[in-house]
C-alpha cells in the first residue's frame, strides 16, 4: 500500500479510499490473529514438552500390540517453531530447546519404529505351532521392551542403553526362529512334504517297459522294500527334527540345571514349584507340537499310500473319482517326461510317455478293418503294460500267462504297498502310535485296492473280445481241410468259384499276417506272434489245399499244349510213304495253319493262370515255369519245322505220290463193286429175315461201308491235293443212303424193344409211369418222324402198332396207379378181366396187367377207378371226423372258491354246433352209393355224436338250474325257508362236485359223455329232476315276498334273489333302486349305535386311518362288498324264468356281478337310512329314521313310508313359506325340486283364488294376477343368470342351479 500511495494515478481513483479502508481492515484482522495464535502456540509449548516426558512404548487401545509412543505434538511443535525461527519471529527458550531435539527426537524414534518392527517381523515369521514354545523366548523380548513402557521417556538419558538392551534381545529372538524356522523346513516341513510326494514303488521303472507279471511283481516287491525303509527314515527325521526344535525352543538347559546345593537351600520352595510348572507346560508343550505334526505326518504318509496305490490303479488303466483326484496327469508328465526305450517286445503301440497326452483312444485302431477295428469300448492302454501271450491250446485260444497271474501281481504289489508302512509309529502321549491300522482301515485305501483287486476283472471282456476275434480264424483249424475241400470239389463250382476260395484265404492269409504283434488292452499286452505264426501255417494249408486244384487244371492245360506240340513234332519228323500218311500229314499242315491263329487262346489262359498262382504266392516246379516261359519260342520252331515239311512233301516227292494214286484209286473202282452186290445179296432189306437178323446184318454193312468211305476220302483229298479230278463212286453213294435209312428203322426198333423188356419186367410198386408215358410218347414222334419211305416197310409197322397199344393202355395205368385203389378194386378188375394174378408188393408186375388186354375191359375199369376215388373221398371225411371227436376236450371255469366246477358255456355251445356239423356230414355219407365199405363205422359214429349232443345239451340245462339254485341256497335265509329243498340241493351239490371233477380229470368229450357204467345222460336226467323240485319250490317263495311288498314284481326273480340273499344290505338294493322307486338313486346311511356319529356317505364305508381288523372288514362286509371281492364268474339265469316273467335284456344290466352266497357272514352291522339322493343329486332328509332290519321287504316298504311322510312335511312347510310371502328364489336353496314346484303350484291356485274372488270388484283383477305372478316368477331367472342368491349369504351350489331351472320351467308353463 505504501507503493500505492506514491503512485498518483492510483490514488486518484475514485476507489481508493473504499480500497484502503478495507486493506487497512484486513491488515487489522490478520495481525490481531497473528498475535492471538502466537499466544496460544506458546501456550502449546508446554504441553509439547509434556509428550516428552511420556514412555518410549504404549500399548494400542485397539490392538494392544506395542507401539512407538510418538506424540505428533512434538513434532508439530518443532516444524513451527524451525518456520517461525525462518520467519525471524522471536520464539521461546523452552521451543527453542525442543527444536534443538528435533535430531535426537527423530532418531530415536526411527530406531525404535526399526526394533518394534523387527521384532514384529520375527513373531510373524515364527509358525503358528510353535508360537508356543517360541512364548518364554517372546515375553524375555518383551520383558526387555517393559523399561520402555514403564520408565524410560523420551527425555530420559539411557535411552541408547536401553536400544542396545531391546535390539540384543530381539537378534537372539531372531537367531532362534531362523534355527527353528531352518529345522523345521529341512527336516519336518521338507520332508513331510516329500513323504506327501513319496510313491513307495519305482515307478519310472514300472512304466519304463513291458514286465512279464513275474518279473513285475519281484522288481516292484524289491522296490517297494527299499522305499518302506526310506519311507520310515523320512519319518524318523521328522520326528528327530521336532526333538531338536523342541531342545532348542527349551528353556531348561542342562548345563542350567546343574545348581550346587547352597543354591537350592537359598531358592525358595515356591520358586522350586514354578520351575516344576514351568518344565511341565514345556514338555506338555513339546507333546502338542509333536500331536500337531502327528496328523500331517499321518497325512503325508496316508497319502504317499493313496498317491502309490492311485498311480499304480491309473497305470493299470482304473478310473473313478478318487483315481483322478490322486493322479492328475501332470504327475506322470512330470515323472515321465523323457520316452522309455522300447524293451525287447516294445512296439510302436506301446504306451511311452505321457499317460494323458500320448493316450491312444482305442488298443484296436491298428487292427484290420474286418477283424480289428469294431470294437469301440476297448480299455485304453495304460502306463503298466504286461507281457501276455496268446497261443493255442487245442481245442482253444489261450492266454499265458493267465490273467489271473496279473490280478495278483497287481494285487500283491498293492498289498505290499500297503504293509510297507506297518511299523511306522509315532510319538504320543500315551506312547507310541502305529499308523497301519489307520491306514488299512482308510476308506480311500479300501477304495483303491478294491479298484486293483478287479483291475483284470475289467479288461478281461476286451481280452475276451481280442481272443473271440481270434477265433474268426477258428475255421482253419477246427473245420476238416480235406473234407471241406472234397465236398467243394465234388459239388463242380468252376474254376472261377476256386479262384475265389484261394483268393479269400489269401486275403485270410494277409489278416493273419496284418494282425498286430502287440495288442494292448489297459495293462496287458497281447503278444500275437505264436498264434500268428500258427495261424499262417493254417492259413497257406488251406490255401494250397484249394489253389492245387488250379494248379492241376493249369498243369492240365500246359500238358495238352505241350504234348500236342510234341505229337505234331512227331508226326511231321516222320518219314511219309503211303497216300494214307500222305493225307495225314496234309491234314496236320492244314491244322497247324489253323491252330496258328487259335494258338493266342491256348497259351494265354495258361500264362495267365501261372501268373495267378505266383500272385497266390504258391510254391510252382520250375520246370514248369521254364515250360511256360518258352511256350511261344518252341511253338515257332514248331511252325518252321512244319513249313520245311511241307516243301519236301508237295515239290519234292509229288511225282511218285501221284503214280501211287492212280494205282490205288483203280483197286477201289473193282472193291466198291464187289460190295454193292454183296449188300443187294445179304444185306439186311433182304425180305423174310427177322429183326434180330436184321439188326446183326445191318452193323456188319455198316462197319464195312465206313472202311470204304474213309479210302475214298483219302483218294479225294490226295486228288485234290495234286490238281487231280475226283472219281465218282455212285454204287458208294447209294448203298450209304440205304444204310442211314435202316438204322433210323431198326435202331428206334432197338430201343423200343429194350423199353418193352425192361417195362413189363418192372415191379408195380416200383414203376413211374409218367417216366415210361414220356419216353413211349417221344418213341412215337420219332416214328412218325421217319422219312417216308420207310412206311412201307414191316418192321415200320410194328413198330406202329406196339407204340399204339401203349398209347392206350397208358390212361388206364394212371388211373390203377391211384392212391385210392385198394385191394378189392384189383379184385374187381380181376373179376372183371376175367384174370387172376398175385397182389403181393414183390411179386406183382406190369406184365400181369399188360397181358390181360385192359383196353378190352376199358369202361368197366374206368369206372371201378371212378367208385374208388369217391370212396376214398368219404373215408377222409370219416377219419377226419374221428380224428377230431377223438381228441376234443371240454373246457372248464373256476366257479367261485371251488375250483373248475362249471363248463365253459361259450365254448360248449361251440362244440354243440360242431356236433350238428359232424352228425350232418355223416348223415349224408351214410346217403352215398359209395358208403358201403365205411357204412357200418359211419353208423357207430353217427349213433355216437347224437348221444353226446344229447348228453351236452342236457348238462348244460343242468348246470344253469345248479347255479341258479347254488346262488339261492347259499344264503341262509333261503335254507331257513325252504330246509327240505336245502337238503334235497345239498345231496345234488355233492353229486354235482364228483362228476364235475371226474370229468375235469378226464376232459376227453367221448369219454365223459358216451359210454360208462352208469352212463353220463342218467346220471344228468336224475340230477334234473332233482333240481326241478327244487325249483319249484323256489317260485312259491318268492312270490311270497312278491306279496308282502309289490313293488318287488318290478324286478326279476334273479335280482329278486340277489336283494334277498343280503337282506340288511344296501349294497344288494342299489343298482335296482330304480326299478323299485323311480326316483331314488341311493340311500344315505348310519351306523345306528348310539353316540356314533361316523356317517357313510351313499352307503360307502369311509376310510379309517388306522386301518381295521379282520373282524371289523368282516362285518362290514354285507354292508359294503368292494368289487375286489366279488365272483368273476357272470351270473346265469334260468331260462324258464325268462321264459315266465319276460325279462327284459336291458335290466340284466343292472344286475350285481356278485352272486348271492359271496357276501355271507354271521354279525351284520346295523345301519340306519337318514336321506335318499335323486340322480339329479337331490336330497331328502328322512323325518322317521329307517333301520336296516327285519328282512329287505319291510325295511323297504318303511323307506317308502318315511320318504312319503318327509314329502308331506317339506310340502306342508312351503306352503307355509307360501302363506308368510317368502321369496321364491328361496325356497330352492332350502326344499327340493319337487316341492319347490309344488309350493309353486299352490302359490299360482292361491293367487288364481284370490283373483277370481275379487273380480266382482275389479275386472281386469285376473290380469292383474298374473302380471303379478310373472312379476314373482321373473326374479327366478334373474337369480339364476346372477348366479348368486339375492337375500342369501351363501354359495349356490349346482344343486340349487338344478332347482331353479326347474322352477322357472314351471312358470314358462303356467305363463303359457
Amino acid at each position: 500500500m505504501k507503493i500505492f500511495r506514491d503512485v498518483k494515478a492510483v490514488t486518484q481513483l475514485t476507489e481508493f479510499g473504499r480500497i484502503v479502508r478495507i486493506y487497512n481492515r484486513l491488515a487489522t484482522a490478520l495481525v490481531t490473529f497473528e498475535s492471538l495464535w502466537f499466544t496460544q502456540w506458546k501456550n502449546r509449548i508446554d504441553m509439547a514438552k509434556s509428550g516428552l516426558r511420556a514412555t518410549l512404548f504404549v500399548h494400542h487401545p485397539v490392538t494392544n500390540k506395542i507401539v512407538v509412543n510418538s506424540d505428533e505434538r512434538v513434532l508439530e511443535l518443532i516444524h513451527e517453531a524451525k518456520w517461525l525461527t525462518r520467519l525471524e519471529i522471536q520464539i521461546p527458550d523452552s521451543a527453542m530447546g525442543i527444536m534443538q531435539q528435533e535430531e535426537r527426537f527423530k532418531s530415536y524414534k526411527g530406531h525404535l519404529e526399526l526394533v518394534l518392527n523387527e521384532y514384529k517381523t520375527v513373531c510373524e515369521s515364527i509358525p503358528e505351532s510353535l508360537r508356543d514354545l517360541f512364548t518364554p523366548h517372546i515375553e524375555n523380548v518383551q520383558q526387555q521392551l517393559q523399561p520402555g513402557l514403564s520408565t524410560l521417556a523420551w527425555n530420559s538419558m539411557n535411552i541408547d542403553a536401553f536400544l542396545h538392551q531391546i535390539h540384543t534381545a530381539t537378534s537372539k529372538l531372531k537367531n532362534i526362529q531362523e534355527k527353528v524356522n531352518d529345522l523345521m523346513k529341512n527336516k519336518v516341513i521338507g520332508v513331510i512334504d516329500i513323504i506327501n510326494n513319496f510313491c513307495l514303488y519305482d515307478n519310472r521303472l514300472a512304466f519304463s517297459q513291458t514286465w512279464s507279471p513275474v518279473e513285475f511283481r519281484e522288481e516292484m516287491l524289491e522296490s517297494i522294500k527299499e522305499r518302506s525303509q526310506q519311507l520310515h527314515h523320512n519319518v524318523a527325521t521328522v520326528v528327530e527334527g521336532l526333538q531338536n526344535v523342541a531342545n532348542l525352543l527349551s528353556t531348561k538347559k542342562g548345563e542350567n540345571n546343574k545348581k550346587d546345593k547352597k543354591m537350592l537351600l537359598i531358592v525358595d520352595e515356591e520358586e522350586v514349584q514354578r520351575e516344576k510348572q514351568k518344565a511341565l507346560l514345556e514338555e506338555s508343550l513339546v507333546f502338542r507340537l509333536i500331536a500337531f505334526y502327528r496328523d500331517q505326518v499321518f497325512e503325508a504318509v496316508l497319502n504317499a499310500a493313496s498317491r502309490s496305490l492311485a498311480t499304480l490303479a491309473d497305470a493299470s488303466g482304473c478310473t473313478g473319482e478318487i483315481v483322478r483326484a490322486l493322479s492328475p496327469g501332470s504327475e506322470f508328465s512330470s515323472e515321465c517326461s523323457t520316452p522309455r526305450p522300447y524293451s525287447r517286445h516294445e512296439t510302436p503301440y506301446s504306451r511311452g510317455g505321457s499317460a494323458v497326452s500320448e493316450r491312444p483312444k482305442s488298443g484296436m485302431s491298428a487292427l484290420s478293418n474286418m477283424t480289428w477295428s469294431g470294437d469301440s469300448t476297448i480299455a485304453e492302454v495304460t502306463n503298466l503294460q504286461f507281457e501276455i501271450q496268446v497261443k493255442f491250446s487245442i481245442p482253444n485260444i489261450i492266454v499265458e500267462p493267465q490273467l489271473d497271474v496279473v490280478q495278483k501281481a497287481i494285487t500283491d504289489i498293492s498289498t505290499a504297498i500297503i504293509e510297507a508302512n506297518k511299523d511306522i509309529t509315532w510319538l504320543g502321549i500315551d506312547g507310541e502310535e502305529d499308523f497301519y491300522p489307520l491306514i488299512t482301515s482308510d476308506e480311500t485305501i479300501e477304495q483303491l485296492k478294491l479298484q486293483l483287486a478287479c483291475v483284470i476283472d475289467e479288461v478281461d471282456s476286451h481280452v475276451n473280445k481280442h481272443l473271440f476275434h481270434f477265433s474268426y480264424y477258428n475255421f482253419l483249424w477246427k473245420d476238416d481241410m480235406h473234407g471241406n475241400f472234397s465236398e467243394f470239389i465234388n459239388a463242380d463250382p468252376g474254376i472261377r468259384a476256386i479262384k475265389r476260395e484261394v483268393e479269400r484265404f489269401l486275403s485270410i492269409e494277409k489278416k493273419v499276417l496284418g494282425i498286430p504283434t502287440l495288442l494292448p488292452v489297459g495293462p496287458v499286452c497281447l503278444y500275437t506272434d505264436p498264434i500268428k505264426d500258427a495261424l499262417h501255417g493254417f492259413a497257406m494249408a488251406w490255401k494250397t489245399k484249394f489253389a492245387t486244384v488250379l494248379h492241376e487244371e493249369a498243369k492240365k492245360k500246359l500238358d495238352n499244349a505241350v504234348s500236342y506240340r510234341e505229337n505234331v513234332r512227331k508226326r511231321l519228323e516222320q518219314y511219309v510213304q503211303s497216300l494214307d500218311q500222305l493225307n495225314s500229314s496234309l491234314h496236320l499242315l492244314e491244322d497247324l495253319r489253323d491252330m496258328e491263329n487259335k494258338i493266342d487262346g491256348i497259351y494265354l489262359p495258361i500264362e495267365t493262370m501261372y501268373s495267378k498262382l505266383r500272385e497266390f504266392e504258391l510254391r510252382l516246379p520250375r520246370h514248369e515255369v521254364e515250360e511256360v516261359d518258352e511256350l511261344r519260342e518252341k511253338w515257332q520252331e514248331l511252325i518252321e519245322l512244319a513249313d520245311q515239311v511241307r516243301e519236301v512233301l508237295l515239290k519234292e516227292r509229288r511225282g511218285a505220290f501221284e503214280q501211287e494214286l492212280d494205282k490205288q484209286v483203280k483197286t477201289f473202282v473193282v472193291e466198291v463193286i464187289q460190295f454193292r452186290n454183296a449188300f443187294d445179296a445179304q444185306g439186311p432189306s433182304v425180305p423174310g429175315i427177322p429183326p434180330g437178323e436184321a439188326v446183326s446184318r445191318l452193323q456188319d454193312f455198316q462197319g464195312r461201308y465206313t472202311m470204304y468211305d474213309a479210302k475214298r476220302k483219302t483218294l479225294d483229298s490226295v486228288s485234290k491235293l495234286f490238281g487231280i479230278p475226283c472219281k465218282p463212286f455212285l454204287e458208294l453213294d447209294k448203298t450209304g443212303e440205304e444204310l442211314d435209312l435202316l438204322s433210323q428203322l431198326y435202331g428206334l426198333f432197338q430201343k423200343f424193344i429194350r423199353f418193352d423188356n425192361r417195362f413189363r419186367d418192372t415191379l408195380w410198386a416200383d414203376v413211374d409211369l409218367e417216366a415210361a408215358s414220356m419216353e413211349v410218347e417221344t418213341y412215337w414222334d420219332e416214328c412218325l418222324a421217319l422219312p417216308s419211305k420207310l412206311k412201307d416197310w414191316d418192321a415200320y409197322n410194328d413198330l406202329k402198332t406196339k407204340l399204339q397199344t401203349y398209347l392206350e393202355v397208358f390212361p388206364l395205368l394212371h388211373k390203377l396207379a391211384s392212391k385210392e385203389i385198394r385191394n378189392r378194386h384189383w379184385l374187381q378188375v380181376m373179376q372183371v378181366t376175367g384174370s387172376s394174378f398175385q397182389l403181393e408188393a414183390n411179386v406183382f408186375k406190369l406184365c400181369h396187367l399188360l397181358d390181360i388186354e385192359l383196353i378190352k375191359y376199358k369202361t368197366e375199369i374206368e369206372e371201378i377207378c371212378r367208385g374208388a376215388s369217391r370212396e376214398l373221398e368219404l373215408e377222409i371225411k370219416m377219419r377226419l371226423t374221428e380224428e377230431e371227436w377223438t381228441e376234443q376236450v371240454l373246457n372248464f371255469e373256476h366257479y367261485k372258491k371251488r375250483g373248475p366246477m362249471y363248463l365253459d358255456k361259450i365254448f360248449t355251445e361251440r362244440l354243440l354246433e360242431q356236433l350238428e356239423d359232424a352228425q350232418a356230414l355223416l348223415a349224408s355219407m351214410l346217403t352215398s352209393r359209395y358208403i358201403g365199405p365205411l357204412r357200418d363205422e359211419a353208423a357207430s359214429w353217427a349213433e355216437k355224436l347224437k348221444e353226446v349232443a344229447e348228453v351236452l345239451e342236457l348238462w348244460l340245462e343242468v348246470q344253469d338250474v345248479w347255479q341258479y339254485l347254488e346262488a339261492v341256497f347259499s344264503n341262509s335265509l333261503a335254507v331257513k325257508e325252504l330246509p327240505q329243498e336245502a337238503k334235497r340241493f345239498a345231496r345234488n351239490d355233492k353229486t354235482w362236485t364228483k362228476m364235475m371233477k371226474r370229468a375235469f380229470d378226464t376232459r376227453n368229450v367221448l369219454q365223459c359223455c358216451y359210454g360208462g357204467e352208469v352212463p353220463r345222460g342218467v346220471v344228468l336226467r336224475h340230477m334234473h329232476e332233482e333240481l326241478e323240485i327244487c325249483f319249484k319250490s323256489l317260485v312259491g317263495y318268492l312270490d311270497n315276498k312278491r306279496k308282502a311288498f309289490p313293488r318287488f314284481y318290478f324286478v326279476s326273480d334273479s335280482i329278486l334273489l340277489s336283494i334277498l340273499s343280503r337282506p340288511n344290505d344296501l349294497e344288494s338294493v342299489r343298482p335296482h333302486l330304480r326299478s323299485i322307486f323311480s326316483q331314488i338313486h341311493d340311500v344315505k346311511l348310519e351306523k345306528s349305535t348310539d353316540g356314533d356319529d361316523e356317517e357313510l356317505s351313499s352307503g360307502r364305508r369311509p376310510h379309517t386311518p388306522g386301518g381295521s381288523s379282520p373282524h371289523d372288514r368282516t362285518r362290514t362286509s354285507s354292508v359294503i362288498s368292494p368289487l375286489s371281492n366279488r365272483t368273476n364268474t357272470p351270473p346265469k339265469i334260468d331260462k324258464r324264468l325268462a321264459q315266465v316273467h319276460s325279462l327284459n335284456p336291458a335290466s340284466l344290466q343292472n344286475i350285481p356281478t356278485m352272486l348271492p352266497s359271496e357276501g355271507l357272514v354271521d354279525d351284520v352291522t346295523v345301519m340306519d337310512a337318514k336321506a335318499v339322493h335323486s340322480a339329479d343329486g337331490e336330497i331328502l332328509i328322512l323325518q322317521d329314521e329307517v333301520k336296516l332290519t327285519d328282512g329287505v321287504e319291510c325295511w323297504l316298504y318303511k323307506l317308502k313310508e318315511s320318504v312319503g311322510k318327509s314329502l308331506h312335511e317339506m310340502n306342508l312347510s312351503v306352503i307355509h313359506d307360501c302363506n308368510n310371502s317368502i321369496v321364491m328364489d328361496e325356497w330352492a336353496s332350502k326344499y327340493p325340486a319337487q316341492v319347490c314346484r309344488m309350493g309353486m303350484l299352490y302359490h299360482w291356485t292361491k293367487e288364481c283364488e284370490q283373483g277370481i274372488s275379487d273380480i266382482k270388484y275389479d275386472r281386469k283383477a285376473l290380469q292383474g294376477t298374473l302380471r303379478k305372478y310373472v312379476t314373482h316368477t321373473s326374479k327366478l331367472s334373474t337369480v339364476l343368470s346372477r348366479g348368486a342368491w339375492k337375500t342369501i349369504d351363501e354359495v349356490m351350489l349346482p344343486v340349487h342351479k338344478g332347482r331353479l331351472e326347474c322352477m322357472v320351467s314351471v312358470s314358462s308353463d303356467q305363463n303359457i
